[in-house]
């Protein structure tokens, strides 16, 4: 990735787009491109529009910080480059004479966890064309980079965003790799299906449908505390399998599969909090629901009603909302949605990703005008079985592809970039892990890592 950020030879910006410009300072109030001499900022000068260009050792020497923020703007829009590769940013002069003077420039590049600066690994002066600065982004987000001048003063413009998306295509390595039933063997926890992320606590949360249990675990795979047995009482499980974390409430939505039920947890300690549905075919009710998706919002949450072949609608509070599946018939039910899973939003709430486990197809259900349309995202012939979703940081869609023992990763317009089959263990060992019906899949944010779940009992984070 490269940025060309000139200092000088800007030209004065009459559009009204800032994020498509780099404004030269100038007031463009009620000057149209035609005029041959928009407004100087320097009361003693005029110069032409379609040329502007002051040595940069001037702006240095004889402006103060002010004069620079008013003077000189720079801008671009967003653009989407890829984590874990060198990113350059060249600041360029005009004039070779004033080379020296960049280098009293100083820049700053922060992560997306908005309080770590990114260090620079390189800086090279590039003969005569500029000084380059080198770094690497690793967790996938907004990049800030501020140019400063005497080291505290940004320049007008700053700071520049930059959008880096998680880089799927390099040699997927583990960061760490634990199996439930090896861990914790006084416990016979076994079977994990489910699994999601607590954004606040860093905790992975994953249901033992075997078991009847919630297991939650610490970033590093330490157990932290184990929730529920066999029952149908509060707090209690039959299978549960789908998982959700709403971040607005911090709770913990749980699909309690055979009890027909969806559960409500407290993120903090698992405390029981409500419930609602029971087993039937009406409205808000259940036959083996499954998926949980919750809206980025917290508005709206989505249930995959597995063995009533559609998806319903609640909100925050459990209260049914509507539902969409097609047909008056069970026939016709099992043609659209036959088994579905897996749930995810798009980043924006307006899409909602259904995975099918006996059609073998991801389809996905589109909120417009307060209705709801179903388009195809995935056809038949490249997934099998499919599970669990998850929409990274970018919009792309991570499916596990359970009887293919991979996970897929596409774009959100539904453009296959990469299949995930092995993951490379660390430098020192030779050990790789090869994907086993994987069931799930969790987004970590703030590492910049994806955890995967499978059915040997396995997680991998990554």
């Amino acid at each position: 990735m490269h940025l060309n950020l000139p200092l000088l030879d800007l030209l004065p910006c009459y559009s009204t787009d800032e994020e498509l410009c780099l404004d030269s300072g100038y007031n463009t109030t009620n000057v149209s491109p035609s005029d041959p001499s928009p407004p100087s900022p320097w009361d003693d000068e005029v110069v032409d529009w379609t040329s502007l260009s002051f040595e940069l050792n001037r702006l240095l020497e004889e402006s103060t910080p002010v004069d620079i923020e008013d003077n000189i703007s720079l801008s671009l829009p967003d653009q989407s480059f890829l984590t874990s590769e060198d990113a350059t940013v060249l600041l360029t002069a005009q004039d070779p004479a004033t080379q020296d003077d960049l280098k009293r420039l100083t820049i700053v590049i922060v992560g997306p966890n908005n309080n770590v600066a990114l260090p620079i690994l390189n800086c090279m002066d590039v003969g005569g064309s500029g000084i380059l600065y080198i770094f690497r982004p690793v967790i996938p987000g907004i990049y800030t980079v501020t140019i400063c001048h005497d080291a505290t003063q940004p320049i007008r413009g700053c700071p520049l965003r930059i959008r880096f998306s998680r880089n799927y295509q390099p040699s997927i390595r583990r960061i760490l790799t634990w199996n439930i039933s090896d861990m914790e063997q006084s416990s016979g926890l076994r079977n994990p299906w489910g699994i999601c992320y607590n954004t606040k606590t860093e905790q992975l949360w994953v249901a033992d449908r075997v078991n009847h249990t919630l297991i939650v675990y610490q970033p590093d795979g330490s157990l932290d505390f184990i929730i529920g047995q066999f029952g149908a009482g509060p707090g209690e499980f039959f299978r549960p399998v789908g998982l959700a974390y709403d971040v607005h409430s911090d709770r913990i939505f749980v699909s309690d599969k055979d009890n027909h039920r969806i559960q409500i947890l407290n993120a903090k300690d698992g405390s029981f909090l409500g419930a609602f549905g029971r087993r039937g075919h009406l409205a808000g009710q259940f036959l083996y629901p499954w998926g949980i998706a919750i809206s980025p919002d917290g508005s709206t949450v989505a249930v995959a009603d597995t063995r009533n072949h559609r998806i319903q609608f609640f909100d925050a509070a459990g209260t049914y909302l509507r539902e969409f599946r097609v047909g008056g018939n069970w026939k016709e039910h099992k043609s659209v949605f036959n088994y579905p899973r897996g749930l995810a939003f798009n980043l924006t709430g307006e899409v909602l990703f259904v995975s099918d486990f006996n059609l073998h197809q991801v389809n996905q259900l589109r909120f417009t005008d307060a209705k709801l349309t179903l388009l195809p995202f995935i056809p038949p012939g490249i997934l099998y079985r499919p599970s669990g979703l998850q929409v990274d940081e970018a919009g792309n869609l991570i499916v596990a592809d359970t009887r293919n023992n991979v996970l897929r990763v596409f774009t959100p317009t539904g453009i296959l970039i990469r299949t995930i089959t092995t993951i490379h263990g660390p430098l020192y060992a030779n050990a790789n892990t090869s994907l086993s019906a994987p069931t799930d899949v969790a987004i970590l944010p703030k590492t910049g890592f994806i955890a995967a779940l499978d059915n040997d009992g396995r997680i991998t984070v990554f």
